[in-house]
């Protein structure tokens, strides 16, 4: 009987003890971290985001100086964790020429929204002329 009291008695403190850990971690996320200027949002349309200031403030700390093809970016991914994401592919996406490229943007999406391809998949650059010429996509890209 008294185990039973005991533990009644617990249950209620230990489930306020984890709302007040979980609302100090959203609110230090949000607020006081690195990650409080992530992209949020951003699937299925990952890859056709307009530039912008927000874009800009995603910055990972210590990419400033890095290249533009090598710099990150924080985004909160589809299960609502905060991962980092190349910025090259943020916004210019139907632009990719290449296979090397593409494969690396779709190991990325793929990452962050889930998805195998984006909605936008066909008109990507390198797939339309693959399409249009009759070539034949490597098995990673079909």
């Amino acid at each position: 009987m008294f185990a039973f009291v005991f533990i009644a008695f617990l249950n209620p403190i230990v489930l306020v003890y984890d709302l007040w850990n979980n609302s100090l971690a959203w609110v230090y996320t949000n607020y006081f971290s690195d990650y409080k200027d992530r992209l949020v949002d951003v699937c299925p349309h990952l890859g056709t985001i307009p530039s912008s200031e927000k874009v800009d403030k995603a910055l990972m700390q210590g990419e400033e100086a890095k290249p533009e093809k090598y710099k990150r970016i924080y985004v909160e991914d589809h299960r609502g964790r905060t991962m980092h994401y190349a910025k090259i592919f943020v916004s210019d996406v139907k632009n990719i020429n290449n296979p090397g490229e593409l494969s690396w943007f779709l190991r990325e999406y793929k990452d962050i929204c889930g998805l195998d391809r984006p909605p936008y998949y066909e008109e990507i650059e390198y797939i339309k002329n693959a399409r249009a010429n009759g070539t034949e996509l490597p098995k990673a890209l079909e």
